[in-house]
């Protein structure tokens, strides 16, 4: 409710004046910790979007560059 004061109903329920003042008073207190909250899923985001940033092919050919050379001597190519 702090972050959303013009909020009136929350699942279903009303809001009071009581539980606006509360909001009021506590939630500066809980400000540091959603902002730490905030920045770690921000660099969950960033990083996931940087990983899907790649084309299919670059993918491809990271993972065979990973693989050694000793691996193909076993397998037969027509």
């Amino acid at each position: 409710m702090y972050y959303l004061p013009h909020l009136r109903h929350l699942d279903f329920i009303g809001i009071t004046g009581r539980d606006t003042e509360k909001s009021i008073r506590f939630g500066p207190y809980y400000e540091p910790t959603w902002a730490k909250k905030h920045g770690e899923l921000e660099h969950k985001y960033v990083t996931h979007k940087k990983q899907m940033a790649t084309t299919y092919t670059e993918r491809v050919m990271r993972g065979a560059e990973s693989e050694s050379d000793d691996d193909n001597d076993d397998k037969v190519f027509f």
